[in-house]
């Protein structure tokens, strides 16, 4: 009898601690620990100040993950994804690869990130992420 209460204790205690995907099958984001503080999901803004590149690229949705940055950007000339990383401190470097071939480089605070890019094509801009709410 306290062997089954014991596997039925473990079987409770690991099922609460695993993610389970939503409705389309995704992993709900992860929540940030003291290991990775930005861990969590992002939305934000790419803005072109020099370049004859669009004014504004938006991102729904930037996902940060054991301080590794991901997410999918849809623009005029097809799909970027963007992959990169955050470091304890907050400073990040990524790449958004697509149609052009563009660089970040900027600072993760606890709600806001900010930074510049710079493409292969000659336009360059700053971003600005927002965390969304949990």
């Amino acid at each position: 009898m306290l062997k089954e209460i014991l596997i039925v204790l473990i079987f409770i205690t690991m099922s609460a601690a695993c993610a389970t995907p939503n409705d389309n099958g995704i992993l709900p984001p992860p929540a940030p620990t003291a290991e990775f503080p930005f861990d969590g999901s992002w939305k934000g803004e790419l803005f072109t100040h020099v370049g004859t590149c669009r004014k504004i690229y938006s991102f729904k949705r930037l996902t940060v993950r054991s301080g590794k940055v991901s997410g999918v950007l849809r623009g005029n000339r097809g799909r970027y994804e963007l992959t990169g990383a955050v470091r304890s401190g907050g400073t990040t470097e990524m790449t958004l690869k697509g149609g052009d071939q563009v660089e970040l480089s900027g600072t993760f605070e606890t709600a806001k990130a900010e930074g510049r890019w710079k493409s292969v094509t000659g336009c360059e801009g700053t971003f600005e992420f927002k965390r969304n709410k949990i």
